[in-house]
C-alpha cells in the first residue's frame, strides 16, 4: 500500500510550519512525508523545502465553483483553504494521514495508518467552547478518491448560500453529515490536541496551533509576554509545548 504523511503550502509564509512539521515526524517515523503546493509558491520556496529533503507535489488550485461566494467570504482568510481539498484527489496515494502545517509533532502516528477513512478527532472534543460539530480537519485519516474530491468540490456552493465566512472544514462537515454519528472515525483527542485548550489533556502526540497568529511569526518579546501570561494563568502546558516546538532539533 502506498501510503504518505501529507500537508499542504498554499502560500510562502506558512513554509517554516511545514518544515518544522517534517522535523517532528521524522523523529518518531519513516514513512513518505510529501506537501502539495500551490501556484502561489515561490520558487525559492520550493528551493528551500527540497533543500529540508521534503517531497513537493505541485498541483493547480482546486477548480472550484465560486461564483456562490459573496464579496465578503471571497476577502475572508479561510476562503484560501479551500486549497486542502486536493489531498482528497488521486495521486497516486491509497492512503495519507493529512496534517495542517501548524502542528508540533510529540510521538509516532504511524498507527493511523490502520485507522478508516475519514477518521479525525471530533470538533467538540478539539475546542468544545467554540466547536460547531462534525470532525476537526487538521489531522484526517482519508483515502483519495477522484468521486469524493467532486462531491466535495460540488458542496462549496452549499455552504457558500448560508452567507458567512467559510473554509475546508465547513465543506468536509457539510458533506459528511452524519460524521458525528460514526463512533468508529473518532480519534483520541491525543492527536489533534488544542493548543489553547490542552491543559486537560495528557500528553498528547499533537498539538495544534490554531488561530492566525503562529509560532514561528512571533517575536521574542512577543514569546516572552506570552510565557509571562501563561504562567500568571496556570498555563504551563502550553509553556511546555511551545517550547518544545520552538527547540525542534535541525535537520
Amino acid at each position: 500500500m502506498k501510503k504518505a504523511y501529507v500537508t499542504i503550502l498554499s502560500s510562502d509564509g506558512f513554509v517554516k510550519g511545514v518544515i518544522a512539521l517534517h522535523k517532528g515526524l521524522k523523529r518518531y517515523s519513516r514513512e513518505e512525508f510529501a506537501v502539495f503546493t500551490g501556484p502561489e509558491v515561490s520558487e525559492p520556496v520550493k528551493e528551500e523545502l527540497r533543500r529540508n529533503n521534503i517531497n513537493i507535489i505541485e498541483v493547480d488550485e482546486p477548480s472550484i465553483d465560486l461564483s456562490g461566494v459573496n464579496d465578503v467570504q471571497l476577502r475572508d482568510r479561510w476562503i484560501k483553504t479551500l486549497f486542502k481539498l486536493v489531498v482528497f484527489k488521486d495521486y497516486g496515494y491509497e492512503k495519507l494521514v493529512y496534517l495542517d502545517s501548524d502542528l508540533l509533532i510529540r510521538g509516532s502516528l504511524d498507527e493511523l495508518f490502520d485507522k478508516p477513512a475519514i477518521s479525525a478527532v471530533s470538533d467538540r472534543a478539539f475546542f468544545p467552547q467554540f466547536s460547531r460539530g462534525g470532525l476537526n480537519a487538521g489531522v484526517m485519516v482519508i483515502e483519495p478518491d477522484e468521486k469524493l474530491y467532486e462531491a466535495l468540490c460540488k458542496e462549496i456552493p452549499k455552504v457558500a448560500a448560508k452567507g458567512t465566512a467559510f473554509g475546508d472544514q465547513d465543506v468536509i462537515n457539510s458533506y459528511l453529515s452524519e460524521w458525528d454519528s460514526e463512533a468508529e472515525l473518532h480519534l483520541d483527542i491525543a492527536y489533534n490536541t488544542c493548543f489553547y485548550d490542552c491543559e486537560r489533556v495528557d500528553n498528547p502526540k499533537v498539538v495544534h496551533f490554531i488561530l492566525e497568529s503562529k509560532p514561528w511569526m512571533w517575536s521574542r518579546k512577543d514569546i516572552l509576554l506570552k510565557k509571562i501570561k501563561w504562567f500568571v494563568k496556570g498555563k504551563r502546558k502550553q509553556i511546555k509545548y511551545l517550547n518544545e516546538y520552538l527547540n525542534l532539533p535541525e535537520e
